[in-house]
């Protein structure tokens, strides 16, 4: 589907729109939500939406679909996975791996899940699974939600004001903010590994 067919469906349907399509993005329909969040905040920045009700509709969506999958993940588990996963390309061996990551770093596989398209779908089933304490899940979904959707949303309205950015690119906007975290965070590890065994 085109970014002009989804747009007419904006214009036609309003926030509704919005809210389902990041909700059903999240519990694990593919769907391009990057482009999406920023066609969205150009049409905020050219005043076809409101800014506030379309990133609220947005964030809205998103947790939702959020707590949903962490529900679906916490009581039906793995029965689950076997027999909806292969649709969401999440299998048993893909689940074990995810699982083993997940007990080490929770919170930051829950936040930075956002910005990774697979592991967004991923780890809410996960951490429901894994019975991640509920607010704090409730809280780091939130957080996620403002922090992905403000990022494209905010690329959208920069790009439509200031800076012409071809949509097919934005998704790889985030892999390479996350990519840079990522190098930050181990360079910071192995400064500190390093310093701690220098200093015994």
């Amino acid at each position: 589907m085109s970014m002009d067919v989804v747009e007419a469906y904006i214009v036609q349907y309003g926030y509704i729109v919005i809210f389902i399509a990041l909700f059903f993005g999240i519990v694990g329909i593919p769907a391009p939500e990057e482009s999406f969040l920023f066609l969205i905040g150009m049409m905020a920045a050219s005043s076809q939406l409101h800014v506030a009700t379309s990133s609220l509709a947005a964030v809205a969506g998103a947790g939702t679909g959020m707590v949903i999958a962490y529900l679906a993940g916490r009581f039906f588990g793995m029965a689950l996975i076997r027999k909806f996963g292969k649709y969401i390309g999440l299998t048993e061996e893909k689940v074990a791996v995810f699982q083993g990551k997940f007990r080490k770093r929770a919170v930051w596989t829950v936040f930075l899940g956002f910005f990774l398209p697979g592991l967004r779908q991923a780890s809410p089933y996960i951490a429901g699974m894994m019975k991640m304490e509920g607010k704090q899940f409730i809280l780091i979904s939130i957080i996620g939600a403002i922090t992905w959707v403000g990022f494209y949303f905010g690329l959208g309205i920069l790009s439509a004001t200031y800076l012409p950015i071809k949509a097919e690119y934005v998704p790889f906007i985030g892999l390479a903010l996350i990519l840079i975290l990522l190098i930050q965070l181990i360079r910071t590890a192995y400064k500190k590994k390093r310093n701690g065994g220098a200093s015994t």
